[in-house]
């Protein structure tokens, strides 16, 4: 006589699997597209930036003034790359800023001396935006979206699409 259990535990189980097969598809999916994603803002991830570094470096003399530094020694391996670090030794420090000479300091104060007429007009309509608009009464002003004399300034200023 079969056991009336395990007939419907059978079906049951083949029930469940293409659900888990449909799951671990999606989540398949989702990890592909985070790979994906990560592979397109960290394009080094893929590519042996560590081997492109030493022919290029073997590739070109060293310049006079300086030596490049020797790679550090790993523990990952004998030859002291991990992989992880990328040495740039033709690089100028961040830091480092290109001498300014008196005519690029003039150049910057005629900007500056040229910018000044455009400031004061767009002062001067501002001003006169707000006095408009503080001839309104307070209903007017609600009406077009200024909840206050307060907020009238701002508006005026900053608020470009209102």
């Amino acid at each position: 006589m079969p056991d009336i259990g395990s007939p419907s535990v059978a079906p049951a189980a083949e029930q469940d699997q293409p659900a888990a097969t449909f799951w671990w598809a999606v989540f398949a999916s989702v990890m592909e597209g985070f790979a994906l994603y990560g592979a397109s803002l960290h394009p080094t991830a893929a590519v042996p930036v560590q081997a492109m570094l030493d022919a290029a470096r073997e590739s070109r003399p060293p310049s006079a003034d300086r030596t490049p530094p020797a790679p550090a020694k790993s523990a990952s391996d004998g030859a002291g790359n991990s992989g992880n670090i990328v040495l740039f030794d033709r690089v100028s420090p961040r830091d480092a800023r290109p001498a300014r000479s008196w005519l690029h300091s003039l150049g910057a104060a005629l900007g500056t001396v040229m910018a000044l007429p455009a400031h004061w007009r767009r002062e001067w309509e501002i001003r006169k935006a707000v006095a408009g608009l503080m001839e309104f009464d307070d209903r007017t002003l609600r009406d077009i979206g200024i909840n206050g004399r307060s907020e009238v300034e701002r508006m005026v200023r900053y608020c470009r699409d209102c």
